[in-house]
């Protein structure tokens, strides 16, 4: 797998579903398929490589407006609750909960 703009191999395992999002446009598409990516890898149990996937696509939407982008920084945040729980960061996971219900 490539890393985002440097174009150097990651240490990650070589996948496609990493390769895909390297090429795509940053904006509330791209951070959908980060999303959708972040889930698969999670339904894997792969946490530390969904929880990359939801940070990236909820630094996407994180300086765009409006109610898409702020639903999909919600879920991403809920998800990366869920990876952090799995990965027993348990101080991440409360710091990911505790945004979700400031922003409630």
């Amino acid at each position: 797998m490539l890393c985002q703009g440097c174009r150097q191999p990651s240490t990650a395992s070589d996948d496609a579903v990493g390769l895909v999002t390297f090429f795509l446009p940053v904006g509330p598409q791209a951070s959908n398929q980060l999303k959708a990516e972040g889930n698969q890898l999670h339904n894997r149990g792969a946490f530390a490589e969904a929880a990359e996937k939801y940070e990236r696509a909820k630094t996407n939407v994180a300086s765009m407006a409006g109610k898409e982008a702020a639903d999909l920084a919600r879920a991403c945040t809920l998800n990366l609750s869920s990876c952090y729980l799995n990965l027993k960061q348990f101080s991440k996971c409360l710091e990911n909960c505790n945004s979700v219900l400031a922003c409630e």
